[in-house]
């Protein structure tokens, strides 16, 4: 089976070096890539591609950045054969999805809506972020299956596996925004350590999630500003939501702009720290 991954990010790498492991052929487009682009495609044994080659494989995985979706689809389209499976994987609004399917089954290829729900794969693959997958493409994609990846199908549309991601990203991405602004304001009002104290009696589980989580803010904050973005623009008929994840933004963006991903402390040593920012 020859499959073609668009994007050579850590994902999109990971996945391509466990297809390929598991037997398939992967190739990726690499013309105005970046340095870094080209070396993981590299080390995950993805052959360099041409977009006329891509669109003649099996399948395409879109995996870029949510911003750049519509665009790489369009890029992709003059190219794409009938029997081509064209499966989008980004955290993008369902409507996109929706409007990106559009596009793909006007030139007769298949179309698949897909979310990624976990982290990239490991390189033995002990490891495996779970994909969903919608549309009537969906049962052509589950053949992902057979090359290591864990796929669950929804008996729904496309843009319903969008529409999940989004939903879950509220709350893991959410819960972990809330817990910083509590922090910050713990920090603020010189009750740190009494609020962390009771915090691991009360949801020690919550206090892990938050040490997992904080030292990945400033490196993921602004991926995760354009999905509260979504998700604001989303839940305009649920009574406070938008509010809620507006805020999560306007947070997220603060530790995007402000803060080094590089220094970022664990929960403990940012409630415990005798002074400064909580983040």
């Amino acid at each position: 089976m020859r499959i073609a991954i668009l994007g050579q990010g850590m994902m999109g790498a990971a996945v391509g070096a466990l297809l390929r492991k598991r037997g398939a052929e992967v190739l990726t487009p690499l013309e105005g890539r970046s340095e870094a682009s080209r070396a993981r495609a590299q080390d995950a044994g993805m052959r360099p591609a041409t977009l006329l080659e891509a669109g003649h494989c099996d399948m395409i995985l879109s995996i870029v950045p949510p911003d750049a979706a519509v665009e790489v689809c369009r890029s992709t389209l003059p190219h794409l054969a009938p029997s081509t499976l064209y499966v989008d994987c980004n955290a993008i609004h369902p409507e996109e999805a929706r409007r990106i399917g559009a596009l793909v089954e006007q030139t007769g290829a298949h179309f698949a809506d897909g979310a990624i729900l976990g982290g990239p794969p490991s390189a033995d693959g002990a490891r495996l972020p779970l994909f969903y997958l919608a549309g009537d493409g969906r049962y052509e994609a589950a053949r992902l299956g057979d090359f290591g990846l864990r796929v669950e199908l929804l008996d729904a549309p496309a843009g319903s596996a969008s529409a999940l991601k989004m939903a879950l990203a509220g709350i893991s991405k959410g819960m972990t925004g809330l817990l910083a602004q509590m922090t910050m304001l713990a920090q603020a009002e010189g009750v740190q350590q009494p609020f962390l104290a009771q915090l691991r009696r009360s949801q020690p589980g919550l206090v892990s999630w938050g040490e997992a989580q904080f030292p990945q803010l400033g490196g993921k904050a602004g991926r995760w500003l354009k999905e509260m973005e979504i998700l604001a623009e989303m839940a305009t008929v649920i009574p406070g939501a938008r509010a809620i994840f507006e805020g999560l933004g306007e947070l997220f963006f603060q530790l995007a702009t402000e803060h080094p991903p590089t220094t970022r402390p664990t929960l403990a040593e940012a409630i415990e720290a005798p002074g400064g920012h909580a983040l």
